[in-house]
């Protein structure tokens, strides 16, 4: 997992795919609603969006993807995004086509905290999770599919 600037993405997406994400959050910021929980996709692009202002915590339950590279970015407040240990894991949840995604019962083994204007990016097969505990987050979740059934 990459945890860095909203800058970095660049490396992650083209540049256009950026901007777009840019102009997304800059509305945001300009005072234009978002609609929270829907998946959207952005234009021209392999990427969908969800915003977020809560999470679906579990204690020790993480999920992993097998196609798709997930990008957090925090638009406003504080996440905690935690990674699980894949040595020590155990699976709850077999792989769902639909969604691309498995749960793994596992340990802690890396935390990070992230504030508004920071991104995480998270690799296939990476077991995370995350909190939101702060009431006033926001943020911008990408789905990126990097591989191919």
């Amino acid at each position: 997992m990459l945890v860095g600037e909203f800058e970095q993405l660049i490396k992650y997406i083209s540049l256009r795919e950026f901007e777009q994400l840019k102009q997304l959050i800059d509305a945001y910021n300009g005072g234009n609603e978002v609609k929270l929980n829907e998946w959207f996709k952005i234009n021209g692009s392999n990427l969908k969006a969800i915003w977020l202002n809560k999470s679906n915590y579990n204690v020790n339950v993480f999920e992993s993807h097998k196609l798709n590279q997930d990008i957090h970015v925090i638009v406003k407040g504080c996440d905690k995004i935690m990674l699980g240990d894949p040595m020590k894991c155990q699976e709850e949840l077999i792989y769902q086509v639909e969604g691309d995604y498995a749960l793994f019962k596992s340990e802690n083994l890396i935390v990070n905290y992230l504030i508004a204007g920071s991104v995480a990016v998270i690799e296939p097969e990476e077991l995370h999770s995350n909190l939101i505990e702060d009431l006033d987050t926001l943020k911008l979740v990408i789905k990126k599919k990097i591989k191919h059934e």
